[in-house]
Order: structure tokens, then C-alpha cells, then sequence
């Protein structure tokens, strides 16, 4: 019985010092969320894809049906 006891104790030690432990390491999954991960969005206007289109015609990049098409798209996501 006095060994059991002895080995749940040192059970509960390590278990309290792994927690101590993760608990300071945020980038490993401790108590302050984990590990961040950052993504970094660019949210385009409108007016700035047409804009956008508009470049790529005048450049020569799109023809002017394919100018038109994707024109006709942009305007209806609105």
C-alpha cells in the first residue's frame, strides 16, 4: 500500500510539472491559447477590381470580351 501511495505521489508531481511547464510555453499549446498562426488578408473594393480589369485591357493582358465577362462578374458578387 505504502508503494502505491509512493508512486501516485510522484504521478501527481510530474502531472502538476508538465502542467507548470506547458503552462509557460504558449507556442508549444499552453494555457495562452496554443500556438498563433497569423494570416494576413487583403480585402479588395469594387471599385478597385474594375479598376484593376480596367489596367489589364488597356495593358493588352485581356482581350475586350474576356474585359467584358469578368466586368459582368465583379458587378454581380455586389
Amino acid at each position: 500500500m505504502h508503494a502505491i501511495q509512493a508512486t501516485l505521489r510522484r504521478l501527481a508531481f510530474a502531472l502538476t510539472l508538465t502542467l507548470a511547464v506547458a503552462a509557460f510555453m504558449p507556442g508549444c499549446g499552453g494555457i495562452h491559447g496554443g500556438s498563433t498562426a497569423e494570416t494576413d488578408v487583403h480585402a479588395t473594393t469594387v471599385g478597385q477590381e474594375l479598376l484593376d480589369l480596367e489596367k489589364a485591357r488597356q495593358a493588352g493582358v485581356i482581350s475586350d470580351k474576356d474585359y467584358e465577362k469578368q466586368k459582368k462578374k465583379i458587378l454581380e458578387r455586389k
